[in-house]
């Protein structure tokens, strides 16, 4: 396996659970199901409930990939152990987690990233006009819903087959072709959940 079982592919695991945990999160607070559970909290209780919940996010994210490599060692027999797999495939889950950043941070990049054109200007709030662009107010118009609407979606649909085909090609370096199509039933399974879970938080759940 060489540097497939190293230190810097764990690091990468930790990272995309954290990625796509803490996106999910941000996405369930925005649900009108969170709006009512949170409703009536006080400070303290909101930011524990919410440390809870995004601590949830992410274990759940990773227990479910861990598991679907479990269930794909299986799959190939003595190939392959679950810790083995799990350093090389976690890749195909990057670009899924950067589809849901795209999808849920691309209307405030568009929308509120205006607002450093006016914050170059006069960045500690003095008064200041540097450039001429101080008076520079957002325009909340840029972008329509359906456009954010249709960039979410295409974001979350091409983020999910980008992470197949990478898992598909993956699987076919390390298996026979009969194994390597076997072997990705779980992981196809794994990212369907994500994906789905996705375009359900984007709907508001």
């Amino acid at each position: 396996m060489g540097s497939s079982s190293g230190i810097p592919l764990c690091g990468l695991e930790a990272l995309v659970f954290v990625a796509l945990g803490s996106t999910t999160f941000d996405g369930l607070t925005r649900t009108q199901f969170w709006v009512r559970v949170t409703d009536g909290f006080g400070e303290g209780a909101n930011v524990l409930v919410s440390t809870v919940v995004l601590a949830w996010a992410i274990g759940l994210v990773a227990v479910t990939y861990v598991s679907a490599m479990r269930m794909a060692a299986r799959l190939v027999g003595d190939r392959r152990s679950p810790e083995e797999l799990r350093p090389p495939f976690v890749h195909s889950l990057v670009s899924i987690a950067l589809a849901y950043a795209v999808a849920h941070y691309f209307s405030l990049l568009v929308l509120e990233g205006q607002a450093a054109i006016a914050l170059i200007s006069d960045p500690l709030g003095r008064g200041w006009d540097f450039f001429g662009t101080a008076d520079r107010v957002i325009d909340f118009a840029l972008v329509t819903p359906p456009t954010v609407a249709y960039v979410q979606a295409a974001a979350i649909m091409i983020g999910h087959v980008t992470g197949v085909v990478v898992a598909h090609d993956r699987a076919l370096a390390l298996f026979p072709r009969r194994v390597a199509t076997r072997s990705q039933y779980p992981l196809l399974g794994a990212m369907v959940l994500f994906t789905v879970g996705g375009l359900f938080l984007l709907l508001g759940g």
